[in-house]
Order: structure tokens, then sequence, then C-alpha cells
């Protein structure tokens, strides 16, 4: 078996995008848990719900622009995530022959 080496990680979440302002969040014990009005369909009205939920608006900026209006929010979420990731670690800095070696992992939560 060959060697594996985890270069670097990212997460994207209610309490940060990128590592540090995540850890940062909960070494300080914030909670992503919030209190959204949300429409049922068998209901008339917005119930309250509490959920842990990014911005609707959310986007990765480094997808291409005309691709982003055709992604749904977990692709967002995980090439946001890749490209932190990615720009972390020194892989973008190793020699041509090397740069197609490598693999990204991405798993999304729901």
């Amino acid at each position: 078996m060959g060697q594996v080496w985890v270069t670097d990680a990212c997460v994207v979440s209610w309490l940060g995008v990128g590592m540090k302002p995540f850890g940062q969040a909960l070494m300080a014990g914030e909670s992503a848990v919030r209190e959204h009005r949300i429409r049922i369909p068998t209901h008339e009205e917005y119930e309250p719900c509490w959920a842990s939920k990014l911005p609707e608006d959310f986007v990765c900026e480094s997808a291409p622009r005309t691709l982003q209006p055709f992604m749904d929010r977990n692709t967002h979420f995980a090439l946001e995530a890749a490209d932190q990731a990615l720009k972390q670690s020194s892989l973008l800095n190793r020699p041509a022959e090397l740069r197609g070696r490598g693999v990204i992992i991405c798993g999304v939560g729901m």
C-alpha cells in the first residue's frame, strides 16, 4: 500500500468558513443553532424552527460565474471547502510533473 498524506482540510458551516474561524467558534463554545421561520407546506403560516443553516445567498466565489446559478447549495459548500483546502496546502506549489497526482475527498453532511 502506498503512502497517504493529508495536506489540509476545510469546513464550511454556520460557525465559520475555514478551519480557523470554525475552530475558534467551537473552542468558544458557540452554537450554530438559531431560530428560523420556515413555511411548512401543510400550514398557511410560517413556523419557528431551530436549525443550523448557512445564509441562502452563500456562493463559492472561485466557481465560474457562468456555472454558479446552476449549482445547488451543497455543491457551493463542497467547492468552497475544496478550494480553501487546496489553497492552504502545498499542492499548488508542486513541480508540474507531480501536480496531476492527488485527490480531493469531499463530504457533505445534511
